[in-house]
């Protein structure tokens, strides 16, 4: 699977909760990697919920924030969204990068250990049966 040039500046990336840059939390990464390579400017969010680790507040932002232009599609693309559940909530967001290879920053475990944005694939036994749904920008981006 060939991972696309666009991403390599977004791996390893810290986690920061609200973090809009240079450490991001998962919404935050998202908004910049949309921006940057697709030329969306996405609403930030970061007052929308409490901290990242809150599942309700987290959860209603991605409702209030999916409803706002996003499309639900079937064969995701590169730069769609997906929304993963955590805890059965809707909590977690990433980017798909290529068939079956998503962008993310995971929150720190339950150890508190720093986490950083890294690729991986859809159908790992962790994600494949937390995924909510693929989502596009509507109209969709232009990909890189």
């Amino acid at each position: 699977m060939t991972i696309p040039a666009w991403v390599a500046p977004w791996i390893g990336l810290p986690y920061q909760n609200k973090g809009r840059g240079p450490a991001y939390d998962c919404w935050g990464l998202v908004r910049a990697v949309m921006t940057e390579a697709a030329g969306y400017m996405l609403p930030d969010y970061a007052d929308a919920y409490t901290e990242a680790e809150d599942s309700f507040s987290v959860s209603a932002a991605i409702g209030a924030g999916l409803a706002a232009g996003w499309q639900r599609v079937e064969n995701p693309q590169p730069l769609d969204l997906l929304i993963l559940r955590i805890a059965a909530r809707p909590w977690h967001c990433a980017v798909v990068v290529a068939p079956g290879l998503f962008l993310h920053v995971p929150p720190p475990g339950r150890s508190g250990r720093q986490s950083f944005s890294c690729i991986e694939r859809l159908d790992s036994p962790h994600w494949s049966r937390r995924i909510e749904g693929f989502y596009r920008r509507v109209p969709s981006p232009i990909a890189l």
